[in-house]
């Protein structure tokens, strides 16, 4: 089995996504994925993080949003559309007040961590997994 990991590298050397579209988050939302598919009656709203007093990070391809979950661009869409399109979905955002961002909503999920002997936080946070 092969089991890929896609990132955009550590999250605090890249431009990142925060979602403006929802103010109560103790409700579901459009993000809350359990690998089943989505449908958005409307494109969900998010748009970089920016503080003021600093350089504004580069934006990244493959763009971390929150854990285990990723926004392409245009660019990554086209190059791996249509090989992660066989475990999930792209789904189109309004990223700025613009389109060209896709969510990756994974809906081909396969159980196949070994919750027995893999190592976890104090918080219950998985830090190694054994398969």
């Amino acid at each position: 089995m092969t089991v890929w990991y896609v990132s955009a590298g550590p999250v605090d050397q890249w431009a990142i996504l925060v979602n403006t579209s929802r103010a109560d988050f103790s409700k579901p939302g459009p993000f809350d994925v359990d690998g089943r598919s989505l449908e958005w009656p409307e494109r969900p709203c998010l748009e970089f993080y920016t503080e003021k007093k600093r350089r504004q990070s580069p934006r990244s391809d493959i763009i971390p949003f929150h854990s285990n979950a990723l926004v392409l661009n245009t660019s990554a869409c086209r190059a791996l559309g249509s090989f992660l399109s066989r475990f999930g979905q792209l789904l189109e955002l309004d990223v700025d007040g613009k389109s060209g961002y896709y969510f990756y909503n994974v809906t081909n999920l396969v159980s196949c961590i070994d919750r027995e002997r893999s190592v976890f936080s104090e918080l219950g946070t998985l830090r190694q997994e054994m398969f």
